[in-house]
């Protein structure tokens, strides 16, 4: 039996429709970028990393002149509904914490650190049951440099998967992969929100997205979609 292509189990769209729309895309309104944001998810597959024990990420908090240490973890976790502002990922719909792949990225991330002498806290998040991680854009940044982002130099099935494919075909699917991650590293945060929700729904068992800093080159940041139980991560601050 002939195992299926990538691009068989999940054709993108024909080329006419899916240039048509990245060329019209920054002249549609919010609600057609949604509806052809939302029929891209819908075709494109979503491949994740199953991220193992061991692995720890990083959160950091501004503290000012404060250097009283941080008496609860729920003062570095998500903040309140009420009173937290809306990020990258956030929505009405998904509660997100986000954390760094470094503790330089973690602080970098911050829109207040300026490298003067304040205060900051950093939360070490350490995994000890296995997550699924959807690295964005991580198709077509593995084709463009031959290592993903997340998967580093462990990106030979990536490979395979885009090698075992028509060429002419497998451009289309990397084009949408590259232009989904573009679309979620936008300045434009009701499309970068828009984008995560229909990930989240089109995969429940994705609650985490992987996405490069645009504060710290090289650096990752990761949107954790809160849980009712959060188990899978512990946590410790510095």
């Amino acid at each position: 039996m002939t195992l299926k292509t990538i691009i068989e189990q999940f054709p993108p769209l024909s080329v006419d429709e899916l240039v048509t729309g990245i060329n019209n895309f920054p002249q549609y309104n919010i609600a057609m970028k949604k509806e052809f944001l939302a029929k891209l998810i819908k075709h494109h597959p979503l491949l994740y990393v199953d991220w193992g024990e061991g692995s720890s990420y990083y959160r950091a908090r501004y503290m000012g002149n404060d250097a009283s240490p941080i008496d609860h973890v729920s003062k570095i976790l998500c903040p309140p509904k009420e009173i937290r502002s809306y990020g990258r990922i956030d929505s009405d719909e998904n509660e997100i914490l986000y954390a760094a792949s470094s503790k330089n990225t973690a602080l970098n991330e911050l829109k207040n650190y300026n490298n003067s002498f304040n205060y900051y806290t950093i939360a070490t998040f350490r995994i000890y049951n296995s997550i699924k991680v959807l690295p964005i854009g991580e198709l077509s940044h593995t084709q463009v440099t031959g290592r993903g982002m997340l998967l580093g130099n462990q990106s030979q099935s990536i490979n395979k998967l885009i090698n075992a494919c028509n060429p002419d075909e497998v451009t289309r699917l990397l084009i949408t992969d590259k232009f989904l991650s573009d679309s979620l590293m936008s300045d434009n945060y009701n499309i970068t929100s828009y984008v995560a929700n229909c990930i989240f729904e089109k995969n429940s068992d994705i609650y985490v997205i992987a996405y490069p800093s645009k504060q710290y080159p090289g650096g990752i940041n990761f949107a954790i979609k809160k849980q009712s139980d959060m188990g899978s991560l512990r946590h410790k601050c510095s």
